[in-house]
């Protein structure tokens, strides 16, 4: 195998193509991601999925975190979730 620029300049091109392809895959599945809290999220928690996130300012009871279209959003979490 040719250790020679070329070769490098091969793989970085093929590394930094696969960590594009791998970064697209982390925001697809940070949409569907959500997280359920059927006690307590206590205020000053920070919840983060994906990039985003968001501190609670308060506490709250029986929710669901899930990405919105630009950030993290909460919702009552209902009796069959």
């Amino acid at each position: 195998m040719s250790t020679g620029p070329t070769n490098w300049l091969r793989r970085k091109k093929k590394n930094l193509e696969e960590m594009k392809t791998l970064g697209s895959e982390m925001r697809k599945t940070a949409q569907s991601a959500h997280l359920d809290i059927r006690d307590v999220a206590h205020a000053r928690v920070t919840v983060r999925i994906g990039h985003n996130q968001i501190v609670l300012a308060e506490d709250l009871k029986a929710v669901r975190f899930h990405l919105d279209s630009t950030s993290v959003v909460w919702s009552a979490l209902s009796e069959s979730a």
